[in-house]
């Protein structure tokens, strides 16, 4: 039997989740004789979160450090953040790190000696894009083995879960599914171009920012403080919702407002419900997802104007948004779950058959 532990930086529901939870499920049914651990440093939060109940959720480091014993383990630094490095490293020299963010960006942090050390120690290190690896080796001369695995999406859980009823939910509406984080995403701006959008759009479609985190209370005081007294009440923030998939496939447009990035799950994901998607101009993996903005508009980021406009187009020009939909509708298949999957188990059958013969 062989362990496979995942370490989180913090769990909060949002799209990286969502992928560790693909991952999970392609190692459960294709290595039937493995466990999965998962060990958020951040804690997790049975209460509100949940996991597939063959995850084994690991409650301390104590714990983790007790459990990771084992031999045969497979030590994952999934969030690739210095704190997920460290932790890795403690339990096993060889680990993989898993990385979600921009390297420019992790450069600029104060713990970036320290985790661009522990990277640079990983036995293998996996990018979600390919923008991503280019960086790593071209600009920070990473010699690392690196592998480039898309995010996959699950279609048919996507599918079936989008069918589940929005109840009271009478509106159209423009959506934002994201961790409410200022790290990486920028809420303000969608905020300013909704407010910019023509009183017609606006008596038409409402702003919904689906999701949960640290910076949700300063979206809520920027609203109250920016946004015209008639429109605040058309800006809703439901929280997290188990299932977003049900609010990407009923939204009129997706918005992925990021200044920072990996890859976008969210957007894949709404343009595998048939929604158009917008996009901000982010590293990394913008112009992968927006395919030259054949598959989703792309505009600046912090440019309200912009994306105010685009929106606008999207909403009123059936022939673009039915083009963006039917591009996207094709161009996300190559993120297909089991396209991944057997992406996944060749990359998990090499590491471990390398391990092994050492």
């Amino acid at each position: 039997m062989r362990s496979y532990f995942f370490i989180i930086n913090i769990w909060m529901g949002g799209g990286t989740e969502r992928v560790f939870e693909n991952i999970a499920n392609v190692i459960n049914k294709r290595f039937s004789d493995s466990e999965i651990f998962l060990y958020v440093i951040g804690g997790f939060d049975e209460k509100k979160y949940s996991v597939s109940p063959y995850v084994n959720i690991v409650k301390s480091k104590k714990e983790l450090k007790k459990l990771a014993k084992t031999k045969n383990k497979v030590v994952i630094n999934f969030s690739g953040s210095w704190n997920t490095s460290l932790v890795a490293c403690q339990i096993h020299r060889k680990y993989i790190s898993w990385i979600h963010g921009n390297p420019f960006t992790m450069k600029t942090a104060r713990t970036a000696l320290i985790n661009f050390h522990l990277l640079k120690k990983s036995q293998r290190i996996v990018c979600v894009c390919k923008e991503q690896k280019e960086i790593l080796q071209d600009n920070f001369k990473f010699k690392n083995r690196i592998d480039v695995i898309y995010n996959s999406v699950d279609f048919e859980k996507a599918q079936i879960l989008s069918a589940i009823p929005l109840e009271s939910i009478d509106f159209n509406y423009i959506l934002m599914v994201a961790r409410i984080d200022f790290k990486s995403k920028d809420f303000f701006t969608v905020i300013d171009s909704y407010c910019h959008l023509s009183k017609d759009f606006q008596n038409r479609y409402r702003l919904v920012f689906l999701g949960d985190g640290p910076d949700r209370q300063k979206v809520v005081d920027y609203i109250n403080q920016t946004v015209p007294a008639d429109l605040r009440n058309s800006i809703l923030l439901p929280g997290f919702d188990k299932n977003p998939y049900r609010w990407m496939k009923n939204a009129s447009v997706s918005i992925l407002s990021s200044k920072t990035e990996g890859l976008g799950v969210s957007a894949i994901e709404a343009m595998s419900l048939r929604c158009p998607v917008l996009v901000t101009d982010y590293r990394t993996g913008s112009k992968e997802i927006s395919d030259g903005g054949k598959c989703a508009v792309l505009v600046k980021i912090g440019n309200a104007d912009e994306m105010a406009n685009a929106v606008e187009k999207i909403l009123a020009d059936e022939m673009y948004r039915k083009s963006l939909v039917e591009n996207a509708s094709v161009f996300v298949q190559q993120f297909y779950q089991k396209k991944i999957e057997r992406n996944l188990c060749d990359f998990f059958l090499e590491y471990e058959a390398g391990c092994d013969s050492k």
